[in-house]
């Protein structure tokens, strides 16, 4: 170990039963030695996403199998940070005390804290100088989900028509840049006070939710319903006759339309996914293919609002209305 002094204790984000966000609370949580491998971060941003608020409700139910029947197994919120590397214990390779670095700690959760220890070979890669705190605390959220489904799943390819349903939020604003990144004719739906700040992001065309499914424009290779809002029917009604619908959002609809695709092998395909269950020997390169995506095309990661931890359970309660639009960020405090 370097000679830094581990603090013996760290603030973190925690909600001990499922329920809304007044069950939030912040609580004072020891901080462990550190075992050979592990780093232990000074957390300077982290991620406010609109999964961490789904299971610190427990939704959707049957997710509960996962995450703890009767309350969660693990209390401690978030999955996305950046920060700076404060202590490291034997060999952490190229990671060292004094970087910067961002990424995700998955389903070990906890990542709204103030201190975390994570191991060097996790989801996590060296934050570069053009990259803000901000930006790269929730570079794995919205980004990382968007380029697993345009890129990665859908192959999104020049000229492909792609719809994004949902176009102002995290998933919606980095899907609109990469598919355009991608040379394909992008309609993105929201309501209309985001009507100019889509174009701006790059869409051809904008929908307004309120009309419904656009279900009179020319048919989509891809629709991607970045907020799961689209029925399945809906989803399919827009394809082509070979088109794919994708969603981040598990529902019964969805799942039951993946588990009758893989028997019928229907034209117009239904696809759910969770990026942030893939092995970190996907995550890690895709996360330094975005990151250059990103400096190439100059896209940007735009931030909605800044939290305190203190105030964190007044975004959980944004969240929880449909308020949140882009990103939401904690801002901690050393």
């Amino acid at each position: 170990m370097n000679s830094y002094i581990k603090p013996k204790q760290t603030l973190a984000l925690a909600s001990r039963r499922y329920g809304d966000a007044s069950q939030i609370n912040v609580e004072t949580r020891k901080i462990p030695d550190l075992k050979d491998g592990e780093m232990l971060v000074a957390v300077r941003c982290s991620g406010l996403t609109t999964a961490d608020s789904m299971m610190r409700k427990g939704e959707p139910k049957f997710a509960r199998l996962f995450l703890g029947l009767r309350g969660p197994r693990n209390p401690y919120l978030g999955t996305v940070f950046s920060g700076t590397i404060v202590a490291t214990k034997g060999d952490t390779k190229e990671l060292m005390v004094g970087q910067d670095i961002f990424g995700e700690t998955g389903v070990a959760f906890g990542s709204n804290s103030d201190y975390i220890i994570i191991r060097h070979d996790a989801v996590v890669i060296p934050k570069p100088g053009d990259l803000s705190f901000e930006a790269a605390a929730v570079f794995c959220d919205g980004p990382l989900t968007s380029y697993n489904f345009i890129d990665q799943i859908a192959s999104a390819e020049p000229g492909q028509r792609v719809y994004i349903n949902g176009g102002a939020g995290s998933l919606g604003v980095a899907a609109i840049q990469i598919a355009k990144a991608k040379s394909c004719y992008v309609v993105a739906s929201g309501s209309e006070p985001s009507h100019a700040e889509l174009l701006k992001l790059g869409a051809d065309e904008f929908w307004d939710y309120k009309a419904g499914a656009p279900t009179d424009l020319e048919a989509f290779d891809i629709v991607f319903d970045t907020v799961g809002k689209l029925s399945v029917n809906e989803g399919r009604s827009l394809l082509k006759k070979r088109g794919l619908y994708m969603s981040p959002v598990l529902t019964l609809p969805v799942l039951r339309a993946m588990l009758v695709g893989k028997i019928m092998k229907p034209k117009k395909r239904v696809l759910f996914a969770a990026t942030g269950l893939k092995a970190k020997e996907d995550l890690v390169p895709m996360m330094k293919k975005l990151l250059d995506m990103y400096q190439k095309e100059n896209l940007i990661v735009p931030i909605a609002r800044t939290f305190d931890l203190q105030a964190a359970s007044q975004a959980h309660a944004l969240i929880d209305q449909g308020k949140k639009k882009k990103n939401f960020v904690i801002l901690h405090k050393h």
